[in-house]
């Protein structure tokens, strides 16, 4: 069972929830995802990435018809949610990208508590954890605290540059046999694609 759970800390738009999804799907075809974004972002991120799971289950944060409703106000709610979708499942992937909205409604303790709770929660299941800050989105200090639960920490960087955006990853911790610590990203639209040898390294990690 690995427990080299991964956050990935990104600059505002698709490109840090998509790298999740391809890394999270690549680890293993089942695939739970608490999301904040917009279900017209979700379905593109699937399309983009030809993605067809044996299970897949999708908690959002509105009320949507094929989505699972993840109520933000009531942690226990989706502690609840987390638990259903996950039982009887020993192989999977946890993508949270709500976390951002979750500490702006519940603050930094309450959010650290679920998150080490959660975490405890899959890893008994061999499940792993995959999750996205969004840079901006909460003062710097609760970034530092939520980021000390994670074994792997990503930075996706995206800076204007000549009249195009320039995309690349910054390796807050050591990765095993990787000696460089920044690499450079690339988009197909909603699809996110970094350095190949990166990708094998941290799925081989995360399985």
């Amino acid at each position: 069972m690995s427990d080299a759970d991964l956050l990935v800390i990104a600059d505002p738009g698709v490109e840090g929830s998509s790298l999740l999804f391809d890394l999270a799907t690549s680890v293993s075809d089942n695939v739970i995802w608490l999301a904040s974004e917009p279900a017209f972002t979700i379905k593109n991120i699937i399309f983009s990435h030809d993605y067809s799971p044996d299970k897949f289950t999708i908690f959002t944060t509105k009320q949507i018809e094929g989505f699972h409703f993840a109520n933000l106000m009531n942690l226990n709610e989706i502690s609840i949610g987390i638990s259903k979708a996950t039982s009887g499942l020993k192989d999977f992937s946890m993508i949270i990208t709500l976390l951002p909205e979750l500490l702006l409604i519940h603050g930094l303790e309450k959010t650290y508590m679920f998150m080490l709770n959660t975490m405890w929660k899959i890893h008994n299941q061999n499940g792993r954890i995959f999750c996205l800050l969004t840079r901006g989105a909460q003062p710097e200090r609760d970034e530092i605290i939520v980021g000390r639960l994670f074994a792997i920490a990503l930075k996706l960087i995206r800076r204007f540059s000549e009249k195009a955006f320039e995309r690349y990853i910054l390796l807050e911790t050591p990765v095993e046999s990787v000696k460089e610590d920044v690499f450079p990203v690339s988009t197909e639209g909603y699809k996110t694609v970094i350095p190949p040898a990166l990708k094998h390294k941290l799925v081989e990690i995360m399985k």
